[in-house]
C-alpha cells in the first residue's frame, strides 16, 4: 500500500489565473507554505508508517523549494484548485511510478526542472 502526499490547494484556481495573466504566469505561483495544508502530510506520513505502507511526497514533482506554479513549460498543472490536469499527470507518471515503487532515480525532477521532462 502507498500513501500519496496531498497536492497544493490554490485559493484561485491556477487555470483561471493563467487565463487571466498568460504573459505573467509568475503571478500564479505561490510559496509552498501558502498552498499546503499544515499537518496534513505529517498525518498521512504517520498513517503510512503505522500501517506499514510507503509514503510518497509529491512536492518535488509539483513545486520547487520556493514556489508552486500553475504552468511548467507549456503544460498547465492544475484543472481546478488542486487537481492535476490529465496532461501533467501523464507527463509525471514515469517519475511517480519510480517513487511509488521506491526507486529514487537522479532524474526525478523538481518542479523547477519538470519543464525539461521528456514524455517517454
Amino acid at each position: 500500500m502507498v500513501y500519496l502526499s496531498d497536492t497544493p490547494y490554490f485559493a484561485t484556481a491556477p487555470a483561471e489565473c493563467a487565463a487571466e495573466y498568460p504573459d505573467q504566469l509568475q503571478r500564479c505561483s505561490q510559496p509552498p507554505a501558502d498552498v499546503f495544508a499544515a499537518n496534513i502530510d505529517g498525518a498521512l506520513e504517520a498513517a503510512a508508517t503505522a500501517s506499514g505502507a510507503r509514503y510518497v511526497d509529491l512536492r518535488p514533482l509539483l513545486c520547487t523549494e520556493s514556489e508552486c506554479g500553475a504552468v511548467i513549460g507549456d503544460v498547465l498543472l492544475y484543472r481546478d484548485h488542486d487537481h492535476l490536469t490529465n496532461t501533467f499527470a501523464q507527463l509525471i507518471a514515469p517519475r511517480l511510478q519510480d517513487l511509488v515503487l521506491g526507486r529514487t532515480p537522479d532524474n526525478v525532477p523538481t518542479g523547477s526542472n519538470a519543464a525539461t521532462m521528456e514524455s517517454n
